[in-house]
């Protein structure tokens, strides 16, 4: 039974209300996919509600086609449903969805002439599930096919990944696109083609490749390692973080991707305080001493996200004990005075509060003591006497504000020169040559992992002679 499809070309005109519906139980997209389910029209663009699954939009230009059923007969309407099945059936990569859905079919039109068609389908199909048949490339082939296919896919990935240490980019891109030929969703060969776009600068196919071939295989850690890196390029941080704690949770021993993560965690600009980051750093932490016990075997030590060997390791733990001490004895210095100058202030505040209390007496009584003068003539000596004594004792006040105001100012004085040296021995504390870097796997680092580089690093010789003198206190 041939079906009226209304085919639609450029901007689709034919379904001019805004948010009219049509009820359309086959709508084509492009790229031949066949939904089963309702159109709307919303402005500029198609609301699609499926019978199965969530409504989604999509540009008026990516619906080719709808069959209409609003009025179809039993005979046409079984058609349609074969077509829809077909459909579901080309797109699926399973055998048990696909068996189920020639199975519904059959049982829902059994008296249809499609029926005989849809019978033979599921013969084959139930047979392709007894040889064990497997989806590759859109096509169904054996085990035994399938292991040529995986054959000839490594060894143009082999060729692929030396080309790629080599440089040889477009060759290696040559070996990657046969690879991807034969089977399209060979996860090596997705991560070669990332690692070839990333070095190519083209990131946004990079990030594409890299999800293909962790869709492909959800376990690869080469595949979230790389597509991390990338996602730290786009400047998507925490999903990159996300990307390295889902690779952690799968293989916690592989050193390339601890050392990447160790240069992610001191690189990362993002909030350090989320549960995100203090995860991956916990997860992180826990697997990285495990491989600092590994590698001090081979006489490697881990220094920021690298390795250095052990002469370097007892020169660099030397001048960092020194500069740990120094920074310690700067801080309690820091420390003594920050008591002192509140000591200081207590006090200041303290005599300020006598000498207010003794002018105001001192004036009360010079008061007083003009008062008597004028009436009398005379002086009271009583009055005089507490007059001088307390004229005596403001004087003694005044001298120990002064002399607590110049320890303040020097004790103020004296914090800024610790934290002149404080800022000084920061400058020259041990530091890497080199900033932390991400780098991407290859297949081959899934489990054949190199020794690491030693890292060239450049530390103080020694600290500044002022810095090793004695803080003042």
């Amino acid at each position: 039974m041939k079906l009226k499809l209304y085919v639609f070309t450029g901007l689709i005109t034919v379904l001019p209300l805004l948010t009219s519906a049509l009820r359309a139980d086959l709508i084509t997209l492009k790229g031949g996919q066949v939904i089963n389910g309702r159109l709307y029209r919303d402005s500029d663009q198609y609301i699609i509600a499926p019978t199965k699954g969530q409504p989604f939009k999509v540009p008026l230009n990516d619906v080719t086609g709808i069959t209409l059923q609003s009025t179809a007969s039993p005979a046409k309407q079984a058609a349609n449903d074969w077509v829809y099945t077909q459909a579901q059936v080309k797109q699926s990569r399973s055998l048990p969805v696909i068996i189920s859905d020639l199975k519904a079919y059959i049982g829902k039109h059994g008296k249809s002439p499609e029926v005989k068609a849809a019978k033979k389908s599921l013969a084959v199909y139930l047979k392709y599930q007894k040889s064990g048949y497997i989806s590759v490339g859109g096509r169904w082939i054996s085990p035994a096919a399938r292991r040529k296919l995986l054959a000839l896919c490594a060894g143009q990935n082999a060729t692929a990944e030396k080309l790629v240490v080599a440089g040889k980019l477009a060759q290696a891109h040559e070996h990657v696109a046969a690879a991807l030929q034969v089977d399209p969703t060979n996860p090596d060969a997705l991560i070669l083609q990332g690692v070839i776009d990333y070095q190519r600068n083209e990131i946004q196919a990079a990030s594409r490749a890299f999800a293909a071939a962790e869709k492909s295989n959800p376990k690869d850690i080469v595949a979230l390692n790389d597509q991390a890196i990338t996602n730290f390029r786009q400047r998507r941080q925490p999903a990159a973080l996300v990307a390295y704690q889902k690779a952690l949770h799968i293989d916690n021993g592989n050193r390339m991707l601890l050392d990447n993560i160790a240069a992610a965690l001191e690189i990362y600009k993002k909030s350090k305080r989320t549960g995100l980051y203090r995860n991956l750093r916990a997860s992180f932490t826990l697997a990285d001493n495990r491989m600092k016990i590994s590698m001090a075997k081979k006489g490697l030590y881990r220094f920021g996200s690298g390795w250095v060997d052990a002469k370097t390791e007892k020169t660099l733990e030397k001048r960092m004990t020194e500069y740990q001490s120094q920074k310690a004895a700067l801080e309690s210095q820091y420390q003594m005075n920050l008591v002192a100058l509140q000591s200081v202030n207590l006090q200041i505040y303290n005599v300020n509060r006598q000498i207010n209390a003794l002018l105001e007496a001192v004036a009360i009584l010079q008061v007083n003591q003009g008062s008597v003068v004028t009436q009398t003539g005379m002086i009271d000596l009583g009055n005089q006497a507490v007059l001088d004594s307390d004229v005596a004792a403001l004087t003694q006040a005044q001298s120990v504000q002064m002399q607590l105001s110049g320890k303040r100012v020097s004790i103020l004085a004296g914090i800024k020169s610790l934290k002149i040296q404080a800022a000084l021995l920061e400058k020259h504390a041990p530091q890497l040559a080199v900033k932390p870097t991400q780098f991407m796997m290859l297949p081959m680092d899934r489990t054949d992992v190199p020794l690491p580089p030693l890292l060239p690093v450049t530390a103080i010789t020694a600290l500044p002679r002022a810095l090793l003198q004695k803080p003042a206190p």
